[in-house]
């Protein structure tokens, strides 16, 4: 016998249920037959939803190419005027320079099939690390970072800094507290980037079809 009568609930709520529900009880068979009976309703809340989630992804797209942008401009200053600085510096901060204006101007016109070089461009930022001599940081203007620290008891840190462009540094002796971070904003960045691009791919599936 039903116990429930889903049809006083939201559809929030029935989705919740759906997603809960033990397909052997004795309220599933009401649960079925209510989704199906509003299925226009949900399909609806499932548009507005997801128009939503793109509409947020776009705007974070959006500061991603500002970021970027201004990772361009501030690069040049803090590279160029770097006394004895090599010619390997240099060629890595020009295609740096270059990767930040494509994938910035790309992220700021919503020139989706280009976003890849905003997502390699936010990749390469994902990890810092400082292991055995080696310190390697790349970022565009700084970051969030979440790193687990390995010395004399392993540790977990947040931190945040100012760091932009490239930074290799290679010492004569291990270092003494040995990290990996992931940069949290890169993270973010990237989601947003792919839930614009898988977004975009679904709709232009369905006008297709």
């Amino acid at each position: 016998m039903t116990k429930i009568d889903y049809s006083t609930y939201s559809i929030n709520e029935l989705m919740d249920v759906k997603d809960k529900i033990d397909p052997n009880s004795e309220n599933y068979p009401a649960l079925l037959r209510e989704l199906e009976s509003r299925k226009e309703e949900i399909d609806r809340a499932e548009e507005v939803s997801q128009k939503e989630t793109f509409k947020l992804a776009e705007q974070r797209v959006k500061v991603i190419g500002c970021f970027q942008i201004a990772a361009a401009i501030v690069t040049p200053f803090l590279v160029f005027f770097t006394e004895n600085i090599s010619a390997l510096t240099i060629s890595i901060a020009f295609a740096v320079i270059l990767l930040n204006i494509f994938a910035g101007y790309t992220a700021l016109k919503g020139l989706q099939r280009f976003y890849w070089l905003s997502i390699i461009n936010q990749s390469l930022q994902l990890v810092t690390f400082g292991l055995g001599s080696t310190f390697i940081n790349y970022s565009g203007l700084g970051g969030i970072y979440l790193g687990i620290t390995f010395a004399d008891t392993t540790s977990l840190s947040l931190s945040a800094n100012f760091t932009p462009g490239l930074l290799y540094q290679e010492f004569t002796s291990k270092i003494a507290e040995p990290f990996i971070a992931v940069d949290i904003m890169a993270v973010i960045f990237i989601a947003a980037l792919v839930t614009v691009s898988n977004t975009t791919n679904k709709t232009i599936k369905k006008l297709t079809t």
